[in-house]
């Protein structure tokens, strides 16, 4: 294989994911459907890449399991490739289960993602080829702080730009002390609230975007469902709004919109048409029940992304 344009830090793992065919009630059982996909927030951003023809590695960590085989196989037969992937032998596959109500809404998730303390600074240090060679490198905050700070480091010495997702509340809390590195970071409305001590609140969210800008952060890109993005640089913010989609369920959309921006930055394009194809992969994704949609493609994104986005 040639070198990849984006080398992905960060989780692959199980995604499993229950969804009620009726109201949702807590402290009870409620009937629906489950289901198990290959999932992880790097992974899912890789995946989304590779369907978007950006030749795109991996550097994660599974079990030397049943789990971590199947993932390794489907995802490697989208086109990412895993060659530098850790199979740990006395590690288990991480496992992310997620709850959704009959609209396809999260309702409450919970991941166990201890195989990725593996992706130590030793492993990301042993990669430093893959890095200078690389375009972009997107990292998510299942890793490591110290593997976090490491790359934020690297980014700044080396010039090669650093994405970084959140992932979630708790998890965002591992970025904050690293802005200076980071190019792009991705978080939703409660990351960013978690980031910079503000509310998550619609109306005040380019004032709190650029409180991490002034931290160094380069690009905010703040995702607000279906709501669109707000994205905010020095130079200001953009709101844009999102594409219609009818709604299976949410899981991975965030993933496909920091791919599809990820996507358009490393073909050139200006940072407002990059966030036009973020969207568009994002409304492409939550009209599927996968968590990465198998029929996503660059065509596909192209054509809708042709059109204006419509929702405010």
């Amino acid at each position: 294989m040639s070198q990849p344009e984006v080398v992905v830090v960060g989780g692959i793992n199980v995604d499993l994911k229950g969804q009620t065919s009726g109201r949702f009630e807590l402290r009870t059982s409620n009937p629906g459907t489950l289901q198990a996909t290959p999932g992880g927030v790097g992974r899912n951003i890789a995946e989304n890449l590779a369907r978007l023809d950006v030749a795109v590695t991996l550097l994660s960590a599974v079990g030397a399991d049943p789990e971590g085989e199947r993932i390794v196989r489907e995802t490697a037969a989208a086109g990412v490739d895993l060659r530098h992937l850790l199979q740990l032998e006395t590690e288990r596959t991480g496992t992310y289960i997620a709850l959704l109500d009959r609209d396809g809404e999260l309702v409450a998730a919970l991941a166990d993602m201890a195989v990725l303390d593996r992706l130590s600074v030793e492993y990301l240090q042993s990669k430093l080829a893959l890095f200078r060679a690389a375009r972009y490198i997107v990292c998510d905050a299942n890793i490591p702080e110290a593997a976090i700070a490491f790359l934020s480091a690297f980014s700044r010495m080396s010039g090669v730009p650093l994405a970084v997702e959140p992932v979630s509340v708790v998890k965002a809390q591992r970025v904050a002390a690293h802005c200076g590195g980071i190019s792009l970071l991705t978080p939703n409305l409660d990351e960013l609230a978690a980031l910079t001590g503000t509310e998550p609140e619609r109306r005040t969210v380019a004032r709190s975007a650029q409180v991490l800008v002034d931290r160094g952060v380069a690009t905010v890109i703040t995702t607000l469902g279906e709501a669109g993005l707000c994205c905010t640089t020095q130079a200001g913010s953009l709101l844009l709004g999102s594409y219609p989609a009818t709604v299976a369920e949410v899981t991975g959309a965030g993933d496909a919109l920091t791919a599809g921006v990820i996507y358009g930055l490393v073909r050139g394009m200006e940072l407002a048409e990059a966030c036009r194809r973020g969207l568009a992969a994002a409304a492409l994704t939550v009209a599927a029940p996968e968590t990465v949609n198998p029929r996503l493609s660059r065509a596909q994104v192209e054509a809708l992304a042709a059109a204006p986005p419509v929702r405010p």
